[in-house]
């Protein structure tokens, strides 16, 4: 199991040190748990994966018949499932990469959970429990992320925060809340925690309908044409932009030679 932890804190340029700080793990337990003469304990082990921001069960070392980073289950031995879990994961590698992180199922479950009891803490600093606050909205966010598809054009999360405050005026402790809203203000338009994402999706016919001249006014060019395209290749995918893209040259080229 170490060397599971060691993989994961080497991946995100964390040190033990780091670990043992922000978990109040002591170093005596990470030491012992290196040199394998101690074990450490479930509610141990769900301290370090919630400030790591892991399955505790992978860094437990056990076999999971899903995914521990995109969480999506599948069977491992069947192709049909390992083609959909590939699609779904670049998607979710993607949401990660523009979004900076979107947490699995299991990961923001127990992290919610781990929070929740410290934004009420009334013995800790506002400071502390205003944080807890953020990390258990960051994993609304993700779910909100995954309902969507991975869909990119959702909201970021610093969107998300205010109509997130402004949808869920109960869901925190008072004073938290308070604080919260005073920092990113509130918004009102989103119906419980998951972002609806816009309807903008309009057929290249109507598009290029647009832009043909009325009367008197000069001929639709191919530049023209080729913008309608490049608006409509926002919700392709790179695999059929490159496709559009291919045309548009061939085109382009047609066009060169008529002239």
């Amino acid at each position: 199991m170490y060397e599971i932890f060691e993989r994961i804190i080497s991946e995100k340029g964390i040190t033990p040190y780091k670990v043992w700080k922000e978990t109040g793990v002591s170093q005596t337990t990470l030491s012992s748990w290196k040199k394998g003469t101690y074990v450490p304990k479930l509610e141990t082990l769900e301290k370090i994966a919630n400030f790591l921001e892991v399955d505790v069960h992978y860094l437990n070392g056990e076999k999971l018949p899903y995914c521990h980073l995109c969480g999506l289950q599948y069977l491992m031995d069947s192709n049909e499932d390992k083609k959909i879990h590939k699609i779904k994961h670049k998607k979710w590698e993607l949401a990660v990469k523009k979004f900076g992180f979107c947490w699995p199922y299991r990961v923001r479950e127990s992290i919610k959970s781990a929070n929740d009891s410290i934004q009420q803490d009334e013995s800790k600093n506002i400071s502390e429990r205003c944080e807890a606050a953020l990390r258990m909205i960051k994993a609304y966010f993700s779910r909100s992320l995954e309902t969507n598809d991975y869909d990119l054009s959702h909201i970021s999360f610093e969107e998300y925060i205010p109509y997130f405050l402004g949808e869920q005026v109960s869901r925190f402790d008072s004073a938290v809340q308070k604080a919260l809203t005073e920092k990113y203000g509130k918004k009102e338009g989103m119906e419980g925690t998951y972002w609806k994402i816009p309807n903008k999706k309009e057929s290249i016919t109507n598009k290029i309908k647009k832009l043909v001249p009325k009367r008197d006014e000069p001929e639709i060019t191919f530049d023209d044409f080729t913008y309608a395209f490049l608006d409509e290749s926002k919700e392709l995918t790179e695999e059929n932009k490159q496709k559009l893209l291919e045309m548009a040259k061939f085109f382009k080229q047609q066009q060169e030679k008529d002239n």
